[in-house]
């Protein structure tokens, strides 16, 4: 489905070449990437999010509120 300008132009572009689509396993396909590899049931389930917890502000309130002052 092209939906976009430059889906358009790209699609105008190819529209001038004769070539075909064919499928390579990826044993003999040097040059696939993560988008052309179907994921596997087990290495899909191994994902996870990391998200940096900054607490850095927290940790010196706390030690701020136990410094006795002079």
């Amino acid at each position: 489905m092209v939906q976009t300008p430059e889906q358009h132009t790209y699609l105008a572009r190819l529209m001038g070449y004769d070539f075909q689509i064919q499928f390579r396993s990826g044993t003999t396909n040097q040059a696939a990437d993560a988008l052309s590899r179907l994921p596997d049931e087990e290495s899909s389930l191994s994902h996870i999010l990391s998200v940096p917890c900054l607490t850095f502000m927290e940790e010196l309130r706390k030690q701020l509120a136990q410094h006795e002052p002079y």
